[in-house]
């Protein structure tokens, strides 16, 4: 299991000044849906999301390690296990990893991450 989990989040959710203040995740019994992959620019082709994911907290998954799952497909509909994201390839071409846990997560750092890579000039 990987030490340090991902969750990518919008920019205009509306939770996101909350966020920031109290960095605390709230425990979801729907599930809080999360990534052991570190990106350094939004990437909500991999993770097919349909918002822009330009915000990254990161966290210590020993919190949630006793409830740490892999998710069924289809936002929890289907009857098989997406380790992966596929299932929507209308946001993109997924790829990345996804976890879900009910827990609250406390992040250890919460930022806002470019939608591209800046180019160097020579």
């Amino acid at each position: 299991m990987p030490s340090t989990g991902y969750r990518y989040m919008s920019e205009n959710a509306f939770y996101i000044d909350d966020l920031k203040k109290t960095k605390l995740i709230p425990e979801n019994l729907n599930g809080t849906y999360f990534s052991f992959d570190n990106y350094d620019i939004a990437s909500q082709s991999k993770l097919q999301v349909p918002h822009d994911a330009s915000i990254k907290g990161s966290f210590d998954t020993l919190q949630i390690i006793d409830d740490i799952k892999v998710p069924y497909g289809n936002w929890g509909n289907a009857n098989y296990l997406e380790p992966l994201t596929k299932d929507f390839p209308q946001f993109g071409s997924g790829g990345a990893t996804q976890a879900i846990t009910n827990q609250a997560i406390k992040l250890d750092s919460l930022e806002k991450i470019p939608y591209y890579l800046p180019t160097s000039k020579e």
